[in-house]
């Protein structure tokens, strides 16, 4: 029984090795057609750093780590305005 889930999960394995490795084949050899020369691949290199510097950028604000300078000035804008807390004294035990 065992036998036969093994062949099966072997040969599964092997079909899907097979589609990845034709896959890659296939975007190689799209990029081979694709005639880029250095000038535009750094471009493009460059448009791909700057899309990620913003989706950290977005990620952070969903996630709280990073708000907007301008939310942050007017949040110690508002605690200035705060009175000041009185401080209680403290009192020891025996004096």
């Amino acid at each position: 029984m065992f036998e036969t889930y093994a062949i099966y999960a072997s040969l599964g394995g092997n079909i899907l090795a097979l589609f990845v490795s034709l896959r890659a084949y296939a975007r190689v050899r799209g990029l081979a057609k694709a005639d880029l020369d250095w000038e535009q691949v750094a471009e493009l290199t460059g448009d791909v750093g700057t899309c990620k510097r913003q989706i950290q950028k977005l990620n952070n604000r969903l996630n709280g780590m990073e708000g907007s300078s301008k939310a942050s000035l007017e949040l110690n804008e508002l605690l200035a305005q705060l009175p000041p807390q009185p401080i209680a004294p403290t009192q020891t035990n025996g004096g």
